[in-house]
């Protein structure tokens, strides 16, 4: 009898392999690769390193057997295949719910009684299905369109959604993993790449964000085109709220905040203390220095908020194009479509940033 079944649900086995390996190698490869090489790090101590294409192909090929090895055990070859994928798609689950706090070590949480739990019930339902496996009345539709293939990939594709919630989907937190896993082979301008033009960010993103940017020398020149964690406390490790995932030492960042000027001039500035900046601007270039396209948006904003300037702002060009930007500003109201107007001409610049929370209320 059970040879039967196995005849019959041959194609049905042959779709539900495919659609499990195309999806797990995928789902690691191009979703989640940078959220293992955390883990795997974090795991290990940094001992080991996790080679994306590799691991992926690993574990496809482990969850693979290990869903061979339950349908042995099992037998359900009908309506219940593909239930057999069930142990596989929990462990797939299990290794990608890593926590956006992780830090310094991976805590199991809620897996230490979901995973038992859930293997028991699956347990039970496998059973109860073996038994009644007999008694399923046979398939009117052979080939890809028949029943029995439906009930299967439907069932495949709810465990491939329920992994895709369950599974680590935090877009900073995959950020920070990415710029990190790129920084650490020397690939600064690759980090900065990433989520470059999202709006979500934390102070760990930041930090990552500006000492990327000191290593190309575009501290001063691009530091406010991204989004930002306001204050200057983000810009280096803190080891609470502000920490790196995979660079080790971090006190290189620190030393490297020290000992150069542009940490100290984008730190004023985003604690807006312009005052504090133009005096330190002073120490640093002459009145007729040619300045980093951030500290002369800044010396235009400096201009039009202070009445005794302890630096006076010789670039006519940038004021004009502040009152141009104070203009617009003034327009967006309670405007969705003006906020992102003003976003899309001004977002990269510092005025936006300095001004960003009074237009955040105005939403």
């Amino acid at each position: 009898m059970a040879y039967k079944y196995k005849q019959h649900s041959q194609l049905t086995r042959v779709l539900c392999t495919v659609a499990f390996v195309v999806f797990t190698f995928c789902y690691l490869l191009f979703y989640q690769a940078d959220v293992m090489v955390v883990a795997q790090h974090i795991a290990s101590g940094g001992q080991t390193h996790y080679v994306p294409w590799v691991g992926a192909l690993l574990i496809t090929l482990v969850l693979k057997l290990l869903q061979v090895g339950v349908n042995m055990i099992f037998a359900l070859y009908r309506r219940t295949h593909a239930l057999t994928y069930l142990p596989s798609m929990l462990v797939l689950a299990f290794i990608t719910d890593i926590s956006p706090n992780v830090h310094g070590h991976i805590e199991l949480g809620a897996w230490l009684w979901v995973l038992p739990l859930v293997l028991v019930l699956f347990v039970l339902v496998a059973l109860l299905a073996h038994r009644y496996q007999p008694l399923e009345p046979d398939e009117r539709i052979s080939g890809i369109s028949s029943q029995l293939n439906w009930i299967n990939l439907s069932t495949l594709f709810i465990m491939m959604v329920g992994v895709g919630m369950i599974g680590n989907g935090n877009r900073v937190f995959h950020y920070r993993a990415a710029m990190e896993h790129k920084m650490r082979s020397g690939d600064f301008a690759g980090a900065l790449r990433v989520g470059a033009e999202s709006d979500e960010t934390d102070g760990s993103l930041t930090m990552l964000r500006a000492f990327s940017l000191s290593r190309e020398r575009q501290l001063p020149e691009r530091l406010f085109s991204y989004s930002l964690a306001p204050g200057s406390r983000n810009l280096v490790p803190d080891g609470k709220e502000v920490y790196a995932l995979m660079l080790v030492p971090q006190s290189v960042i620190v030393k490297t905040a020290r000992r150069n000027r542009h940490y100290q001039l984008c730190g004023l500035l985003m604690d807006k203390k312009l005052q504090s900046f133009a005096k330190a601007l002073n120490l640093y270039y002459a009145p007729d220095s040619v300045l980093p396209t951030h500290y002369r948006e800044a010396m235009a904003l400096y201009a039009h908020t202070t009445n005794n300037p302890v630096r006076l702002c010789k670039d006519s060009v940038m004021m004009e194009e502040y009152r141009h930007f104070l203009a617009e500003r003034s327009k967006v109201g309670d405007s969705p479509a003006r906020q992102r107007q003003l976003k899309s001409h001004y977002g990269r610049t510092y005025w936006y940033y300095y001004h960003h929370d009074h237009l955040q209320s105005r939403k």
